[in-house]
């Protein structure tokens, strides 16, 4: 029935159709004491295109890149010639967003995935038109995960006394590239203490921290930890571990022991004087007047 204002709204869906098909609808209206009126309207039924979207790789880094491909197709046959729009639902970047399919109804693009800090996934969305044809539209997905850092961790010396220090070099990479800017953290699972406990990575990748081991009356292994953090990228960790030896204390309160080879040199000489001495005095050794 017609609303106050005479219409009457319905919805029609389009038969399918595998040509441009015209589809004449006729409308009657009918009321007591009215003459029936009709009215016809023609509908241009297009046959619609199938678009299949390929990405590859569909699993990418940050800022990485993809191959997009749109083929577009009607009754299995390629369609040449046709306009293809292609958009991100989750950002990134093409390397155009719009195309023409080839003889072989093919049309590519490249694909730069956003930055995030988050594993995302993106759903990349091609639409075909065409005259004569229905316009139509296909969807890939593309997953974007965050690359992890690289951390390599170098000690000089491995081995220090009590009390002593080591230099301890953080390099980082990705991809076996060096990043610079990246800040890392390191740690120590046994005490000791570090010239800073933060720093960031020059051009090369690398950071430098010196590390003061703690006093210890036995042998200790002490791991060494760093972590590396930076937008965009999952964080690096890795290990080394030094080994501790205690320092050597004096019993006696001085700065410092000789070494056991310069303390033979000289307690030697002395002992076999002594001796020398003793045998003389019992007459086992005679030394003849001059």
């Amino acid at each position: 029935m017609t609303n106050s204002t005479g219409y009457f709204t319905t919805t029609f869906v389009a038969p399918n159709v595998t040509q441009t098909a015209n589809v004449r609808i006729t409308t009657t209206a009918s009321k007591s004491s009215y003459a029936d009126g009709s009215d016809d309207e023609y509908l241009v039924v297009l046959p619609p295109l199938l678009v299949e979207v390929t990405a590859y790789p569909s699993l990418i880094e940050p800022e990485a890149t993809s191959q997009v491909t749109a083929h577009v197709t009607y009754g299995g046959l390629p369609v040449a010639y046709t306009e293809v729009t292609v958009w991100s639902d989750s950002g990134g970047n093409f390397s155009a967003e719009t195309g023409t399919t080839n003889s072989n109804g093919n049309v590519a693009f490249t694909f730069t995935a956003p930055q995030t800090t988050d594993q995302i996934n993106i759903t990349i969305t091609a639409t075909a038109t065409k005259a004569g044809y229905a316009t139509s539209e296909g969807q890939a997905e593309i997953t974007v995960r965050l690359g992890t850092l690289g951390v390599q961790i170098t000690a000089n010396p491995t081995a220090i006394e009590s009390r002593a220090s080591s230099t301890i070099v953080v390099q980082v990479t990705y991809d076996a590239n060096p990043i610079a800017n990246v800040g890392v953290t390191v740690w120590s699972d046994s005490g000791g203490n570090f010239s800073a406990e933060t720093g960031t990575t020059n051009s090369n990748g690398n950071v430098a921290f010196t590390f003061t081991a703690p006093q210890t009356t036995s042998q200790l292994n002490i791991t060494i930890g760093a972590t590396a953090s930076k937008s965009w990228y999952a964080d690096g960790h890795s290990q080394i571990e030094l080994v501790i030896f205690p320092e050597y204390i004096p019993t006696d309160g001085g700065a410092g022991a000789l070494p056991i080879t310069t303390i033979l040199l000289i307690a030697v000489p002395i002992i076999v004087v002594a001796i020398l001495a003793v045998m003389i005095k019992l007459r086992i050794i005679y030394i003849a007047p001059e």
